[in-house]
């Protein structure tokens, strides 16, 4: 959907939606409630694709590497933080991660000229080269569009919202329909019906290249190599198929890529955190990632399942995932944050959303906390009121008697000494 609506920041588990006053979805207007269902959709792919997961993975080494070198070097540091280019190859994994992510602004109408993949290359630290495509689509008007990651993420979204909202607005065509007039474009218009394309997107996501991933998919459709009956059969054809691991040159099921990526953004967010007194979040992130592992495992078709099933708050898969692990921080239009209750209590998800805070000082100088209009609801009583160190330098928390979100980061990764200097 347009990103007025509504947005999803991935790897850092925070949705906005886009409206006026309380998020309650028992007393949300449809349309509204469409929005949410889109976000959730991201907040569910975060931990159930391969593209996404690593990209926890990436981003989590990217923090942890700024650490390292903060911590080996003066007590005051220049941010942004300048990782060397080829430091344990944190700096090649976001370049590969951000080639394969494609273009990601909003184009109402697109007409397809052509589609073709274009070869790329990255050298990591051992000097080996890491070969792989990207898909690019020409236009009518000659204008070259990347379609990778968060085209094929978003194609999908919008696809459930479509099929399970009774209520939803018209979103451009890229990147929210471009997965459809791609298949349109190669294989005849609607030769491939919406359960068919959902379960397309959905396993090109199981990839660490959905882009290429899907378009290879339409090719074996065209050339009579994957044949589909049911949507049931997209998934089928995945799990049977193998492909060679990055890390080991092994050939491996494809499925592989999947598990192994959801593990390790599993240990890559619970190292941040390992305090007894946020027992509770690890548990939840536990139990979000190992429900992602066994829904793909014993449910593989669980998006079907969703797409075919009641609409709007009555679908009984969305139900499932609200009821069993809840939700990340919601915010609505006036900065507002809010979660979905469980039964044993809100996990304390706002530690996630510090990593973005953590991840935006690093990588773009940042300063400002954006978490403070939570911590104002919940943390003035009075154990870490906010103020304006919120807004100017939250670092500066840590001296506290009690820590906030983001100063108990910062006094646990060892950083209470350092101070960061903005650049320019």
């Amino acid at each position: 959907m347009s990103k007025k609506l509504g947005s999803y920041s991935p790897a850092f588990f925070k949705m906005k939606v886009n409206v006026d006053g309380e998020i309650n979805l028992n007393m949300m207007a449809p349309k509204d409630f469409s929005v949410f269902f889109h976000e959730y959709i991201h907040f569910i792919q975060d931990f159930t694709t391969a593209a996404c997961c690593r990209r926890i993975y990436v981003y989590g080494e990217f923090v942890r590497q700024c650490v390292i070198q903060i911590t080996a070097g003066p007590k005051d540091f220049t941010v942004p933080v300048q990782v060397p280019e080829l430091e344990n190859n944190v700096m090649p994994n976001i370049d590969v991660m951000n080639r394969v992510e494609g273009d990601d602004e909003d184009m109402s109408v697109v007409v397809i000229k052509n589609i073709d993949t274009f070869p790329e290359k990255i050298v990591d630290k051992d000097s080996n080269n890491l070969k792989f495509e990207t898909l690019v689509v020409t236009t009518m008007g000659d204008m070259p569009i990347s379609v990778g990651t968060y085209a094929i993420k978003e194609s999908m979204a919008y696809l459930v919202e479509q099929l399970c909202t009774s209520d939803h607005e018209k979103s451009p065509d890229f990147p929210y329909n471009i997965a459809r007039l791609i298949c349109d474009y190669m294989l005849g218009k609607n030769a491939v019906d919406d359960l068919k394309l959902l379960a397309l997107c959905d396993v090109s996501l199981l990839t660490s290249n959905p882009g290429l991933s899907f378009y290879r998919n339409l090719c074996m459709i065209r050339d009579g190599v994957m044949v589909l009956n049911n949507p049931e059969d997209v998934y089928d054809y995945f799990y049977r198929s193998r492909s060679i691991a990055y890390d080991t040159g092994q050939e491996v099921l494809s499925i592989t890529d999947y598990m192994q990526s959801a593990f390790l953004a599993l240990e890559t967010l619970k190292q941040y955190y390992a305090l007894e007194r946020l027992q509770d979040l690890n548990e939840w992130l536990e139990k979000v990632f190992l429900t992602g592992v066994a829904f793909r495992m014993k449910r593989p078709y669980f998006m079907i399942e969703m797409a075919r099933g009641a609409k709007d708050k009555a679908n009984g898969v969305l139900q499932f995932f609200a009821k069993e692990i809840g939700s990340p921080l919601i915010e609505n239009n006036q900065g507002q944050m809010f979660k979905l209750e469980l039964p044993g209590g809100e996990p304390p998800t706002e530690y996630l959303y510090v990593l973005q805070q953590i991840y935006n000082l690093f990588k773009k100088g940042e300063k400002a906390c954006t978490l403070k209009p939570w911590c104002v609801i919940k943390l003035g009583e009075p154990e870490a009121p906010a103020d304006a160190r919120c807004d100017s330098a939250p670092w500066s928390r840590c001296r506290d008697t009690n820590l906030c979100p983001y100063a108990l980061f910062w006094h646990h990764r060892k950083l209470s000494t350092f101070i960061p200097r903005i650049d320019g």
